[in-house]
């Protein structure tokens, strides 16, 4: 978003009407048709309400839009993506092992998943991103939740920061379907650690987390993770 559409928003969020003068009080060294566009476009776009006495107001939209902006500066908030992280066991004593094959992470591995939408419930989200994924369908519980942030080895600017709700499916039925995002195969857990070539973070991390998968003890965790890396 334009940083001028962000500062209108910003100031409507602070009153419950404005005129356009104080819309621009803080934007003088705009030229007014630059500015009666970008605030025509939030009005065009549902951000936005002018009534018959030419007063501005956030709609419902805009309100929502309002709590993603930082308060000192008319950017919005970068925050943390909230992510399902999922695997299976058969009755084979086999674990389901993902390869990401699209970037970041080209070529990754290890369990696959995908974003909750908004006002997706955690289990509904697994459950639906297991299914598009592989095909195959099953209960999902939900065992750990791991807040995890991914650094650059060479820049250490911060690359990934997920939430990820770790959750296990026992047994899932249908038929393993490929996937454009990746592949997907079912690895004997004792020969998990020769399978695992490169891993989204450490080997050592990622068999943690299959020991962890395999053995649950039926309570949930939370655990904060900080991790270089080299893959994305």
């Amino acid at each position: 978003m334009h940083e001028i559409q962000l500062n209108i928003i910003k100031t409507l969020t602070f009153t419950k009407q404005a005129k356009f003068s104080d819309l621009k009080k803080n934007l003088n060294n705009i030229d007014n048709n630059q500015f009666c566009f970008h605030l025509n476009t939030l009005i065009d776009q549902g951000l936005i309400d002018k009534d018959s006495n030419n007063q501005y107001s956030l709609t419902v939209q805009g309100r929502s839009l309002s709590e993603k902006i930082e308060p000192n500066q008319p950017i919005l908030k970068q925050q943390a993506k909230l992510t399902v992280y999922v695997s299976a066991i058969n009755k084979e004593n086999q674990i389901l092992i993902y390869t990401r094959k699209k970037n970041p992470f080209y070529d990754c591995q290890g369990f696959g998943g995908g974003r909750i939408d908004y006002g997706e419930n955690i289990l509904e989200a697994a459950k639906r991103e297991f299914k598009e994924e592989t095909g195959l369908e099953g209960e999902p519980q939900l065992i750990k939740i791991l807040h995890n942030k991914m650094y650059s080895k060479d820049t250490n600017e911060l690359l990934v920061d997920k939430i990820l709700f770790f959750c296990k499916i026992i047994n899932p039925t249908g038929i393993l379907a490929p996937s454009e995002e990746g592949i997907y195969e079912w690895v004997n857990i004792d020969n998990v650690s020769g399978y695992i070539q490169k891993p989204f973070d450490s080997k050592e991390e990622f068999l943690k987390q299959v020991n962890y998968f395999v053995n649950w003890d039926g309570k949930i965790t939370l655990e904060e993770q900080a991790q270089i890396t080299e893959s994305y």
